[in-house]
């Protein structure tokens, strides 16, 4: 068994264990960014690249996405929502020099599975959002997170399916709206452009650079 599923709450969801499961799909998100950084390394894409943007397909975005110039390429960009206590897991924007801090979880929690049990035991309301700011901390590089406008929101279609949150049924747009607080954030942000008269670039550097 493997012992970080006796952690409390749900940031290993989708691991399997009769006795210790947890709710959601935390443990298979884990996995997927164990996955996406041996094949980024595999493929020597990790090296091909200066800059990485790690993301979900089932965002729409009210607003384009920032341009990396206005992103410092030293930070490590989170989206300024859906913390839940931690950092959104569902969008960031690195240099390749902090791939591997950012998605070295799983082989962190292995390697060094004392160390994060014995930090990680006494404390029972884990998600994947805390697990994240824990390893980024564990890893010396928290200080590199800076933060972005979040101006897209998830979403999930009539016929498909989800492991945690159904969402709510936009009749207007046809889809389920996953989560409203990502949509009412980035609907703000977008009503806050309308009416600023600037560029895009102008209204993030505002925002990002103030």
């Amino acid at each position: 068994m493997f012992k970080g599923v006796k952690i409390k709450k749900q940031f290993l969801g989708g691991v399997k264990d009769k006795q210790y499961k947890h709710d959601g799909s935390g443990g298979i998100l884990i996995f997927f960014r164990w996955f996406l950084l041996q094949k980024l390394k595999e493929s020597g894409l990790i090296h091909k690249y200066e800059r990485f943007i790690i993301t979900r397909s089932d965002y729409i975005y009210q607003l384009p996405h920032p341009k990396l110039d206005i992103l410092d390429k030293s930070s490590i960009w989170i989206p300024n929502a859906e913390y839940y206590g931690g950092f959104t897991d569902r969008h960031v924007v690195l240099s390749k020099e902090h791939v591997e801090p950012y998605l070295n979880i799983f082989h962190n929690m292995v390697l060094q599975s004392n160390t994060y049990f014995m930090k990680m035991k006494s404390f029972h309301k884990w998600n994947l959002e805390r697990l994240i700011k824990f390893h980024l901390t564990q890893n010396n590089v928290i200080q590199k997170v800076k933060l972005m406008p979040y101006v897209m929101y998830t979403v999930r279609n009539i016929n498909g399916t989800s492991r945690w949150c159904k969402g709510k049924f936009s009749k207007e747009l046809g889809y389920y709206i996953k989560y409203n607080t990502e949509y009412i954030k980035s609907n703000k942000y977008k009503q806050e452009f309308e009416k600023s008269g600037k560029s895009i670039h102008e209204f993030y550097t505002n925002i990002i650079h103030p």
